[in-house]
């Protein structure tokens, strides 16, 4: 199974170069990725400065990802949601896919449709909270890096659990 496809964007593990991978192909069983990374060719007779190596060689240029949590209240009681979301393939083949990855994070958690509410944006990450007709909708997102984090999803109604559901 290939890890990365043609078009996005990864990093050269060696000395952190970008490049976009233009071809993939199979070498012992093994797949091999051929990356441009768009600088002048280093040989006279070089036409591209393309460079191959497996995946151990490469690790995907856009890393982050996003926690989402969500606290929500309402006449049925509280509510507590979270997941992990991460960039599309789309998104990871764009130069600027780091960029439209978090702007849909935001456009999928901020509510256009609230009479008021309230967005708070840092470099690591946004709130969003709003009042509604029968309590509240109060979300953070975390932006993160790191590649062995937790990711689990989990969901959680307080009245239900303490009527034994």
């Amino acid at each position: 199974m290939n890890e990365f496809v043609v078009g996005e964007y990864v990093r050269r593990r060696l000395d952190g170069l970008v490049g976009v991978v233009k071809e993939i192909a199979t070498f012992q069983g093994e797949p091999s990725y051929k990356v441009d990374l768009g600088r002048p060719p280093i040989a006279p007779d070089a036409k591209d400065d393309c460079w191959w190596g497996t995946a151990e060689a490469w690790e995907r240029a856009v890393l982050t990802h996003a926690h989402v949590d969500t606290r929500s209240a309402d006449c049925d009681g509280t509510y507590d949601k979270g997941y992990t979301d991460v960039p599309s393939t789309l998104e990871r083949c764009s130069q600027f896919g780091e960029l439209e990855f978090k702007e849909r994070v935001m456009n999928s958690v901020v509510s256009l449709h609230a009479e008021q509410g309230e967005l708070v944006v840092t470099p690591q990450g946004l709130t969003w909270s709003q009042t509604t007709d029968e309590g509240y909708i109060y979300t953070t997102v975390r932006w993160c890096e790191e590649k062995n984090c937790d990711r689990s999803s989990y969901q959680r109604d307080y009245r239900a659990e303490a009527m034994g559901y």
